[in-house]
């Protein structure tokens, strides 16, 4: 009579368990560091991508304003050169002739026919403003408030204004400049600041110019010359999330202003 043939046990020692369950441990820890950094990668590429398109929204349409701008109206206001003011163009065109001192004063003048659609957003006109302080009233004055609407009865339009005026001088090409409030970029904070009308937007965030251990000038003008168009340099410096210890990108900018009074 044969013998039974006792079947071999397979399975897992205890040794083997342990060690599997370490690699398992090991493994884990590399891949959770693994994405986590990826995951902070991403976040902080995200970031700069928002802060660098925030910027360039900004600074473009900064650069469409100013250099729509009357001539010569730009001005840096504060000390520090934070803040950057100017009044836009409505419209522009050629008058026939204006009163000119020591002329008499007078309620009209004539201007020939331009694109008014606009006109509604102007309540000055300007002849051959030279400097921002032409902008400013003195007893000698380059602008005046006009009344609307324009009397397109007649050829050319006629201009009139609430009481007699003079204008301080004649533009050498005849030019008249229509405008309206003045509209500044400032910044305050870590944010640049439009305002026009009483009104103020935020355009862009995370600014360090304040901040900054040099106290980096947002803007920077340069007045016009008779050879020489003015120039307004316009630096901002951003810090992803706000942060002047952490990544900094600065957007360098020159904006040609031309000068045709």
């Amino acid at each position: 009579m044969s013998r039974p043939i006792a079947k071999k046990q397979s399975g897992f020692t205890l040794v083997e368990l342990v060690t599997v369950i370490v690699i398992l441990g090991i493994l884990a820890v590399g891949m959770s560091n693994f994405l986590q950094f990826g995951s902070r990668i991403f976040t902080e590429t995200s970031a700069r991508d928002q802060l660098v398109s925030s910027a360039r929204f900004a600074i473009e349409r900064l650069n469409r304003e100013v250099r729509h701008a009357v001539p010569n109206s730009a001005k840096v206001d504060n000390a520090s050169g934070n803040c950057l003011s100017f009044f836009p163009t409505i419209a522009s065109t050629i008058y026939n002739d204006i009163p000119v001192s020591p002329e008499a004063n007078s309620n009209t003048i004539t201007i020939i026919p331009f694109d008014d659609s606009d006109i509604a957003l102007a309540n000055h006109v300007i002849v051959y403003p030279l400097m921002a302080s032409d902008f400013t009233p003195s007893a000698n004055t380059k602008f005046h408030a006009f009344n609307l609407p324009i009397d397109k009865t007649l050829t050319p339009w006629e201009l009139s204004f609430s009481s007699p005026v003079t204008f301080a001088t004649d533009s050498p090409t005849q030019r008249i400049f229509f405008y309206g409030n003045e509209v500044s970029y400032c910044v305050v904070g870590t944010q640049l600041i439009r305002t026009s009308d009483g009104n103020s937007s935020l355009m862009a965030d995370d600014i360090l110019n304040y901040y900054n251990a040099n106290n980096v000038a947002a803007f920077k003008l340069t007045e016009a010359s008779q050879t020489r168009n003015a120039t307004i340099q316009i630096r901002l410096l951003f810090g992803v999330n706000g942060e002047e210890s952490g990544e900094q990108v600065t957007f360098n900018n020159e904006i040609q202003v031309p000068n045709v009074p």
